[in-house]
């Protein structure tokens, strides 16, 4: 399986067993390559989406087989005499629409799937996830401010990255601060231990390093004027690159870097698989 959004991800897509493309702002290429496309940025959504067609799957083979099966004792019954016409015909109709009614199970919310959680986690998850909603969009200034970061940065560049290091230090690390005081702990008592929102505590630990190695390089750059070995770690600090991800197992992916590394929205916990 390959996820990607991008259009040098294209290729990679197309080849794979399974492609899923990142659809809300990926690349028209990668969602043409791709077999799946999500509507949403969010990879989480990929493991619910995966859920959902593993039900609705075994929900379409059981109604099939059951319909089937009917239809059969139903046609052995009426070839034996003991079945009118008219009376087989409705019948037949009975087991098809009884078997759209077991299909249309599918829509609803499986049973088993979601971690229930008291009302006090359910105010925390949508508050943190209306935090994530209003954090996304400055976000995106510190993509666009690493791409100004050219051979000779401008005053406007070094201001906007002033105004970068206020953001993450006035609004984005109270946040991860925030969610770790509060959010991790209740999550950890509703989903059985702290081991499943340690990967994320891993997380916010590498945002306050490379917000504090952002920080050490803009106050040298104040005092002396940025030099160009400075550039590549301001750059690297701001830009999403190949890092290994807190918590992946030594296993190479895509960075959650400054740009990228806002924990995925917390309303997601409370859409966790439970180990049932």
């Amino acid at each position: 399986m390959m996820v990607g959004d991008g259009i040098n991800d294209a290729p990679a897509l197309a080849a794979a067993d399974v492609g899923v493309a990142m659809g809300a702002r990926g690349s028209a290429a990668a969602g043409q390559a791709a077999d799946v496309v999500l509507t949403t940025d969010r990879l989480d959504r990929l493991a619910d989406a995966m859920d959902a067609a593993r039900r609705s799957r075994r929900i379409a083979v059981q109604s099939a087989a059951t319909g089937m099966a009917l239809s059969l004792v139903a046609m052995t019954v009426a070839a034996a005499g003991a079945l009118p016409p008219v009376a087989g015909a409705l019948l037949q109709e009975v087991i098809g629409v009884a078997m759209i009614a077991n299909a249309l199970r599918a829509l609803r919310l499986a049973r088993g799937t979601r971690a229930a959680v008291d009302l006090a986690t359910e105010s925390l998850l949508r508050r943190f996830e209306m935090e994530h909603s209003l954090l996304r969009p400055p976000l995106e200034l510190i993509r666009e401010t690493a791409d100004e970061l050219g051979a000779a940065p401008s005053a406007t560049s070094m201001e906007r990255l002033r105004e970068v290091h206020e953001f993450l230090t006035e609004r984005l690390l109270p946040h991860e601060r925030a969610e770790e005081r509060r959010l991790y702990p209740a999550m950890g008592q509703a989903l059985g231990g702290p081991e499943v929102t340690m990967t994320m505590s891993r997380a916010h630990g590498e945002i306050e390093r490379l917000v504090r190695r952002l920080g050490g390089h803009l106050a040298l750059a104040e005092a002396d004027g940025p030099r160009p070995e400075q550039l590549d770690a301001l750059r690297s600090a701001c830009c999403p690159g190949p890092t290994l991800r807190p918590g992946g197992g030594g296993l190479l992916l895509p960075g959650r870097r400054l740009a990228g590394m806002t924990a995925p929205g917390h309303g997601d916990e409370s859409k966790h698989k439970s180990s049932a």
